[in-house]
C-alpha cells in the first residue's frame, strides 16, 4: 500500500490519524509517517485496513476489542 493509497482508504472509512494510531498501537507521528513515505505501513496495518475496507471485519468490533486490549494491559501493569 502507497501513503496515497493509505490517504484514500483512510477518507473511504473516515478514519483519522488518531483512530488508525490506535487500531495499530502507534503514535499519530508514526502514522503521519507513513503517509509522507518516511516509513513502510506494516503489514498489519494494510491487513486491518482491507478487512474494514471490504466489510470483512466491522470498526465497531475493532473498537471494542483495541479497548479489551488497553484494559487488559493496564490492569497487567498493575499487578
Amino acid at each position: 500500500m502507497t501513503p496515497s493509497q493509505l490517504r484514500i482508504v483512510l477518507d473511504r472509512l473516515q478514519l483519522t490519524n488518531g483512530d488508525i494510531a490506535t487500531i495499530a498501537g502507534v503514535t499519530p507521528r508514526q502514522v503521519n509517517s507513513w503517509l509522507r513515505g518516511v516509513n513502510s505501513i506494516p503489514r498489519s496495518v494494510v491487513l486491518i485496513l482491507a478487512a474494514l475496507d471490504n466489510s470483512e471485519l466491522s470498526i465497531d468490533w475493532l473498537v471494542k476489542a483495541v479497548e479489551k486490549e488497553v484494559l487488559r494491559e493496564a490492569q497487567e501493569s498493575q499487578s
